[in-house]
């Protein structure tokens, strides 16, 4: 079971250490925004508590998901090992068929799991990278329409940008929970 947790525990080092960018992204990019377009930009603060908030959520349902989707690797691992291990009486006995259907039905079990805890973390990073067109356009519109209905250029495409930086935050915070609740339930 070792074999098989260690190798994950050290894919999840590497994420974690984009953390520290993804912080300092999203405090460093609410202050520039706010330096560019004025307060009213902070808008886009409010855009952000409503993505991490669903990205909260996904994230919860994502962690019950965790320690089933594990257990149900270790059952599997077992009934594979005592399979191995027995393989002479298995064959003298022609038990090949129920072994490979006892085994079938707790990869179809581990499968519908991971599938599951898969799909919720993969929405919440694809809200996290659509997060800079949703909240860029409210956040312009909202500056445009403080300032009479226009908006300088360069102001917009410099938001713009420092949106898409944000979006290494929105996805780093969210996921770095999740990342290290799996490395908690490993262990």
């Amino acid at each position: 079971v070792y074999s098989a947790d260690v190798p994950k525990i050290l894919g999840i080092v590497k994420f974690m250490s984009m953390l520290p960018c993804g912080i300092s992204a999203l405090v460093g990019g609410v202050a520039i925004l706010v330096s560019f377009l004025g307060v009213t930009s902070l808008v886009c603060l409010g855009c952000m508590v409503l993505t991490l908030g669903a990205q909260g959520a996904l994230t919860g349902a994502g962690k019950s998901c965790e320690k089933p989707m594990l257990l149900a690797r270790d059952a599997r691992v077992n009934a594979i090992t005592r399979a191995i291990e027995s393989a002479k009486a298995v064959k003298f006995y022609a038990w090949e068929e129920q072994y490979e259907a006892a085994i079938g039905a707790l990869r179809e079990r581990q499968m519908d799991l991971v599938l599951r805890y898969r799909s919720f973390v993969l929405f919440s990073v694809n809200i996290g990278k659509s997060f800079p067109v949703v909240a860029g356009g409210v956040t312009l519109l909202s500056v445009a329409s403080q300032q009479g209905g226009t908006l300088d250029a360069a102001d917009a495409f410099g938001a713009l940008a420092v949106f898409q930086t944000l979006r290494v935050g929105m996805i780093m915070v969210p996921l770095s929970f999740v990342l290290v609740n799996t490395c908690l339930v490993t262990f």
